[in-house]
């Protein structure tokens, strides 16, 4: 290890630090997402893999198991990763190449499978790209970008769909709101409907019959009112 890879680690890590005081003054966290939280919040299991890409390394928000180890912006945040971080600095100064990064794409981020060292020896050079293997999470959620309220929308609307299995109705329809709470009100309004069209058919009405007869007869209808009277 040279000289020069350790006065960067010890200034990453002061900026890493720098970083920690300012998150907590914000009230805010500066902690990389953990794929097991993200895939548990957005159900997803399913994948494709899209080969490698140049990806942008300021879409890269999050790691498999290295997210302790680094903060949101892949400073690294303790000494046990000294080494190793040093080690990177000295290859990336003697190689025009570095080997590709493994990532799951989400939306427009990034996490992290393979490479956590290379990201953040390359981001602390001002490096804009990085070549990456890329494989892409299939999410019921319409992801746009990896940030605590899309996740919170995202376990919402799954929420949603374990409870009124409407993706089985309309596979091909997504309701996207901008309140997670709002899920739990459509949840609400179909299992009401549910009862009171019970009561009018005299009958027992399974949780797809109620939903397809609350969107196609009144859900569809309120949305067009809406962009009628021009509130979306």
């Amino acid at each position: 290890m040279s000289l020069k890879s350790r006065i960067e680690f010890e200034k990453a890590k002061a900026r890493a630090k720098l970083n920690e005081i300012i998150m907590r003054l914000s009230l805010g966290t500066n902690e990389l997402f953990s794929l097991d939280e993200v895939r548990f919040l957005t159900r997803s299991y399913a994948y494709k893999y899209r080969g490698i890409q140049s990806i942008p390394i300021n879409k890269i928000k999050g790691s498999e198991g290295r997210y302790l180890d680094f903060d949101r912006e892949f400073l690294p945040k303790h000494e046990g990763i000294r080494t190793k971080w040093e080690n990177m600095v000295d290859f990336m100064d003697s190689s025009d190449k570095i080997p590709p990064i493994v990532v799951y794409k989400i939306g427009d981020s990034y996490i992290v499978r393979d490479g956590n060292h290379r990201v953040s020896v390359a981001k602390s050079k001002g490096l804009e790209y990085i070549d990456a293997e890329v494989i892409e999470m299939i999410t019921n959620f319409p992801i746009k970008e990896l940030s605590e309220k899309e996740l919170l929308l995202a376990d919402a609307y799954n929420m949603f769909l374990e409870e009124t299995k409407f993706h089985k109705v309309f596979p091909d329809i997504h309701i996207r709101l901008t309140n997670p709470w709002g899920y739990i009100t459509l949840i609400e309004h179909i299992t009401t409907r549910r009862y009171f069209l019970g009561e009018k058919l005299k009958r027992e009405v399974s949780i797809e019959e109620a939903v397809k007869d609350w969107y196609e007869n009144l859900f569809v209808k309120v949305v067009a009112l809406i962009k009628k009277k021009g509130l979306i």
